[in-house]
């Protein structure tokens, strides 16, 4: 019995080559993308999984507290990792690291670019077992002037030749390169290319290296064993109020901080305000997993529509096998023979088009997928999903089909009309409510990219180059260079500043008018032509004079601060930090972070000695089309006044459009997957309406005998998919619109929920159906009706 089940199986799929053709191709891309999702999901819940002690590391989150906002940062200020590890118990060690340092750096006088450059305590190799492949993890970092680079940079740099003791200058200090490690595993947020001793750091006056600011870094701690975080979190309200908000409490601020397992640190919730640049949301996540459910559901809903269809056909031999003893369990095991031979197929075609697609994945997607490395995740996922669609689909395909006595089946073969028709179209509905919602979900993730990239900021970032100063310049010596650069005829204007526009700028406390307690304020350092460089409206006052020693103690504000302030006429009031701060003229608000974050209160100051900063980014705007000259000539005047600092120069709507990296990049993920997703879709009703054609062939041929046209047939053969798809759009409209207003949620400044991308998708989907639809029952209906009713 079980040999005629196997022969039955490959009978019915060589007989029906259509449906097994369409089964299969949708199966395969369906698993295709399902698997590549699996491992994407699975590579990105993986980071920094791999380190020996995961369970016991835990990264420092701090949480500043103001008057008006709790902000919470992943790096914290520099002496807090060591000053827990000696006042706390249950701390067996710590770790500091930098944010990655894009630096340029020289080697026997040629330029090189270490792009990511992080500075570290002497135990990193240690305490997260990097490998190294030349030198000691205990020496390779115990002075101020040692760096390790990865064996990747290292080729790069210096080639074949022994790069140990060579010497690589940067920041005008020569680093010795004392060891080689392992290039780092893709799947952590610590990626490096080089490591310097932040010995270095503590030896450097340019840093700030204390409590109440300053520099901050990644901080992780080792917790003992038996040690819970909790245990080790009940020491931080006391432990700040002896380091921080003893000194704050006349303030109104206070810090505390929460303990974070490092291996949840690259999946971000949002609740982190400064993090890692290269975290991914962990709602999108949850979003491409759900993506990966539907394209399942559909490749089921596919096959389930097609065996209905094949129903009538089928009806005959189910009958003729149960006059002959075959009971229904029989029956069951050989439609998930079948179904088993058919997942099967598509399996081993589904990894054969994941290995061809899977480098053009990794390029469009950013991503370091590799089947190699999860073999044995990837059989067990193919086991699992060959059982479960095997299931899945014999369930519902052979519910109430086979559950009849035995002479109804050759009985119903003599019905025209399929008893099961609703069943049918209710599952197009479902498979176009998918599809639609899918479509709506794409158009607002795009529009809401393309709102991002090109919204109003309050300032003109077109034609805007930006020069990256080194630190330790003197201001005296940048306003020189800005002099020098101001007679060029390409260039309209020059303005100073302590930080770049757009990635969000310092914060220092504030005391506003006459309160006694400190407000956070975002604060910028800049010149007299920062408004005229950036075309930022003057609203109220005057700018800054020329003689910078008239308004050493003036500021600029913002609307925001006007408003948080509660001031009716903000000009001539005060603002306090280190002495007095004078109003003389508010400004329009403009956005100085990422459109993720509304625009806050912020103060602008011509004298950036007040707080000790300088000068570190020259803004030009420039006013011609032939920017390679331009470009050309700025390098001249920099190379002969600061020869030994590299050229580091960027247009500031690149660096704009940085800020929304990940964002792009899950917008092309979820577009990708809807594309398939759609495309399961539409085989599958190419599939229905081939069926859907021939079981009614005779019918056609009938009613063009009796005078219908084609058209006549093209409309008799689309209404009833037409009414299914409007359900579709009715069902899925709302639906959409509560999932995309949630996720819109995330961001501070978004686009609206126009009726006409509802309208637009729906009828997209409408079009994928008609056209399907009428491209195969054209032919139905183009045949000749004679020798239609002859063969039948």
């Amino acid at each position: 019995m079980k040999t005629i089940f196997f022969k039955l199986a490959f009978r019915n799929i060589l007989k029906n080559k259509i449906s097994s053709t369409i089964n299969i191709v949708g199966f395969s891309i369906g698993i295709a993308a399902c698997l590549f999702i699996f491992l994407f999901v699975k590579y990105e819940t993986g980071f920094d999984s791999f380190y020996p002690n995961s369970e016991k590391m835990y990264r420092i989150v701090s949480s500043t507290k103001t008057i008006n906002t709790i902000s919470k940062s992943g790096f914290v200020w520099f002496p807090i990792a060591k000053d827990l590890k000696n006042e706390v118990p249950g701390i067996d060690d710590f770790c500091r690291i930098s944010k990655e340092n894009p630096t340029k750096c020289f080697i026997e006088n040629q330029l090189w670019e270490i792009e990511k450059l992080r500075y570290a305590d002497a135990n990193f190799f240690q305490f997260f077992n990097f490998k190294l492949l030349v030198g000691n993890p205990e020496t390779v970092l115990n002075s101020a002037e040692k760096i390790v680079l990865t064996e990747e940079k290292a080729t790069q740099l210096f080639g074949e030749n022994n790069p140990i003791g060579k010497s690589i200058l940067f920041d005008h200090t020569l680093f010795t390169v004392s060891g080689i490690a392992e290039n780092p595993p893709s799947n952590t947020h610590l990626v490096f290319d080089a490591i310097v001793s932040i010995k270095y750091v503590e030896q450097s006056d340019l840093y700030w290296k204390n409590y109440g600011g300053g520099i901050t870094l990644l901080s992780y701690l080792q917790l003992s064993e038996n040690v819970t975080p909790d245990q080790i979190e009940k020491a931080f309200p006391a432990f700040f109020d002896r380091k921080i908000n003893q000194r704050w409490k006349d303030t109104g601020m206070s810090q505390s901080a929460t303990l974070q397992n490092i291996k949840e640190v690259h999946l971000s919730d949002g609740s982190i305000d400064y993090d890692c640049a290269s975290n991914r949301s962990k709602k999108s996540m949850y979003i491409i997993i759900c993506i990966n459910i539907l394209i399942l559901l559909l490749a089921i809903v596919n096959y389930i529509i097609l065996y209905t269809a094949q129903k009538i056909t089928k009806t005959k031999n189910t009958g003729i096998l149960k006059i002959f003893g075959a009971g229904n369990f029989s029956l069951t095991a050989q439609t998930y023979i079948e179904v088993c031979i058919i997942t099967t197929t598509a399996s081993v075609l589904g990894i054969i088009l994941l290995l061809v697609g899977i480098p053009f994945l990794n390029t469009y997607l950013q991503s370091s997928i590799s089947i190699g490395d999860n073999s044995y995740s990837v059989i067990l996922f193919l086991a699992f999903t060959i059982f479960i669609l095997s299931f899945l689909v014999t369930y519902f395909s052979t519910q109430k089909h086979f559950f009849s006595k035995s002479i109804g089946p050759i009985r119903n073969t003599l019905i025209a009309k399929n008893p099961k028709k609703i069943k049918g179209n209710f599952l197009v509905s479902f498979q176009f409510t998918i599809v639609i919602i899918l479509l709506i979900a794409v158009f607002i993730i795009m529009r809401q990219n393309s709102y991002l990239l090109n919204s109003e900021l309050g300032f003109d970032k077109e034609n805007m180059i930006t020069l990256q100063a080194d630190e330790e310049f003197h201001n005296n010596e940048l306003l020189q260079f800005k002099q020098e650069l101001q007679h060029l005829a390409e260039i309209h204007s020059v303005s100073l500043s302590s930080q770049m526009i757009g990635n969000g700028i310092t914060q220092n406390g504030y005391r506003i008018g006459d309160e006694n307690e400190t407000s956070m304020i975002n604060a910028l350092y800049t010149d007299t032509d920062f408004l005229e460089c950036f075309k930022i409206d003057l609203l109220l006052g005057r700018n800054f004079s020329i003689n910078s020693t008239l308004d050493k103690e003036a500021i600029l504000i913002n609307q925001q601060l006007v408003k948080r302030a509660g001031w009716d006429n903000p000009i001539d009031k005060y603002i306090h930090r280190n002495g007095n701060l004078k109003v003389i003229g508010v400004v329009q608000d403009f956005n100085f972070a990422s459109l993720e974050n509304t625009v806050q209160p912020m103060l602008i100051m011509s004298n950036p000695n007040w707080d000790g900063w300088g000068y570190s980014t020259v803004n030009i705007r420039f006013q011609t089309s032939n920017i390679q000259s331009l470009l050309a000539q700025i390098n001249n005047l920099w190379k002969a006044r600061f020869p030994e600092t590299p050229f580091e120069i960027s247009f500031l709507d690149d660096l704009l459009a940085s800020n929304y990296k990940s964002f792009i990049a899950q917008q092309k993920i979820i577009s990708f997957f809807s594309f398939i997703a759609i495309l399961i879709a539409v085989i599958g009703l190419i599939g229905l309406t081939i069926f859907t054609a021939r079981t009614r062939i005779k019918e056609i041929g009938i009613r063009k005998v009796n005078g219908a046209t084609v058209k006549d047939i093209l409309i008799m053969l689309n209404k009833d998919f037409v009414k299914w798809v409007v359900l579709a759009f009715i069902i899925a409209v709302p639906i959409s619109w509560y999932i995309m207003s949630k996720w819109l949620e995330n961001f501070a400044y978004k686009t609206p929920l126009s009726w006409w991308i509802f309208t637009l998708a729906g009828f997209i989907a409408l079009t994928i159906a008609i056209a399907t639809v009428s491209w195969q029952s054209f032919k139905a209906a183009s045949n000749n009706p004679i020798k239609t009713l002859q063969k039948n």
